[in-house]
């Protein structure tokens, strides 16, 4: 593997090279000496959708939304075929601006392009769970589930749709066979102990859960708190 020593010499012997500006930017640690050689990269070759791509990362973890978007958008206009690029976008609308509407448009075009993507179903269905339609959401779950039947996330996540819409069997279905793909996942636990305990008034196996999760990650602030609001209603 190069290091950035490396590319320094290459630079220095070959400094018209948009891919050795864009290696080294990719290696680089620091998000604005990795700006800085994508900006070259751009500027030898301004056609190059890779370097917006990566330069659009390197803002985003910058904390710059919008010049990350911007840079997507770019990528897009370079490359309108690459589900990849609108799936990033999207969750950039989403995580960064709160963007629903942006951040669906992007999922719903990454899918167009892929009907196997995995990721864009997922983060669609989770925006479609955080707007309250259920429906649309369980959907996107399912598609998850076709394509990856061994997810526990996605079926954690539907079965938290079918919970807010108020089938808490088919919620804990879900739930269960989560906890059964990955017995260390940790929000199915939280997401069961809470139905057994709001919805059943099953204390004691929604205390399972809790401290199932809590020798799973001994600092759960969920898990505590469920365990404590059932010890105030049981009285111990």
């Amino acid at each position: 593997m190069k290091t950035i020593e490396d590319y320094d010499r290459e630079i220095s012997q070959n400094p018209n090279d948009r891919k050795l500006y864009n290696e080294r930017g990719r290696a680089q640690t620091d998000n604005n000496k990795a700006i800085e050689d994508f900006t070259k990269a751009i500027q030898l070759d301004p056609n190059h959708m890779g370097s917006y791509y990566y330069r659009g990362i390197a803002y985003y973890n910058k904390g710059d939304v919008d010049k990350a978007i911007e840079d997507f958008t770019k990528a897009i206009q370079l490359d309108p075929n690459d589900a990849e690029i609108y799936y990033i976008r999207g969750a950039y609308f989403s995580r960064g601006k709160n963007d629903f509407e942006r951040a669906i448009k992007d999922f719903d075009q990454a899918i167009i392009i892929n009907p196997d993507y995995k990721q864009a179903y997922e983060e669609r269905g989770c925006e479609h769970l955080a707007q309250k339609d259920f429906d649309k959401a369980i959907a996107d779950f399912n598609q998850v589930i076709r394509i990856d039947s061994n997810d526990a996330q996605a079926y954690c996540n539907r079965g938290k749709a079918y919970r807010e819409k108020g089938d808490s069997e088919q919620a804990l279905a879900d739930y269960n066979k989560a906890i059964q793909i990955d017995p260390n996942e940790v929000s199915a636990y939280i997401n069961r102990g809470v139905l057994y305990a709001n919805e059943s008034g099953t204390f004691a196996m929604a205390v399972e859960d809790f401290n199932a999760v809590l020798r799973i990650d001994p600092n759960n602030a969920s898990a505590k708190k469920g365990l404590e609001i059932i010890q105030k209603i049981i009285g111990n």
